[in-house]
């Protein structure tokens, strides 16, 4: 939530749908509780957005706009956009898939560390996926990681999984002396860690 009518997510979330089968549910922790849903007025997308690929992007409205309180206000978006943030510690949050390949009733979070994108080039799996991108997108090469991702790490065995997409990366901000909690997004799936 980044505003009282605006949700941040990840284009390729929403991009095969309408604000008839499409609804927010904000302020839970856990999912199998009573929740409300807030409907939306609109799906605006990133204009660049073709694919996971490029930029990733999509800004639910909502229908009406929700009241602040003790468990729900908005996450700033960063300062400085430029920044990639290197050497900072993050936190990721979903329900996604977990180590027993079900998805989690509690909102689940770990703690990453941004890493360069050229180290996260370099891990073993990379090559793996890009060629799987080939196969896919049927183009002579076509890099996942461009200079705009935010790359994190692990040295456990937590990251954003399946399901998570869409979701928050989040963390606090101490340069302007407010500490706001500034947000990211989560986007493609390419875990770096170590166990």
């Amino acid at each position: 939530l980044i505003h009282p009518r605006y949700v941040l997510t990840a284009a390729h979330c929403v991009a095969c749908r309408t604000v008839d089968d499409t609804s927010v549910v904000l302020g839970k922790h856990k999912l199998k509780t009573n929740k409300i849903e807030e409907e939306l007025a609109n799906i605006h997308f990133y204009p660049k957005y073709k694919s996971i690929n490029n930029e990733d992007i999509a800004i639910l409205e909502l229908e009406d706009a929700v009241n602040f309180g003790p468990k729900l206000n908005a996450i700033c978006l960063p300062s400085n956009p430029s920044s990639l943030y290197e050497g900072e510690t993050m936190i990721i949050a979903g329900w996604g898939g977990t180590e027993e390949l079900t998805t989690s009733d509690k909102l689940l979070e770990a703690s990453v560390e941004v890493i360069p994108n050229a180290e996260c080039k370099e891990w073993n799996g990379y090559d793996f996926l890009k060629s799987i991108n080939h196969h896919i997108t049927n183009t002579n090469y076509v890099c996942i990681i461009f200079s705009f991702h935010l790359c994190t790490f692990t040295k456990g065995r937590q990251s954003h999984c399946g399901g998570d997409s869409g979701g928050p990366l989040v963390m606090q901000d101490l340069s302007n002396g407010e500490g706001n909690i500034i947000t990211f997004l989560l986007s493609q799936e390419l875990r770096v860690s170590q166990s």
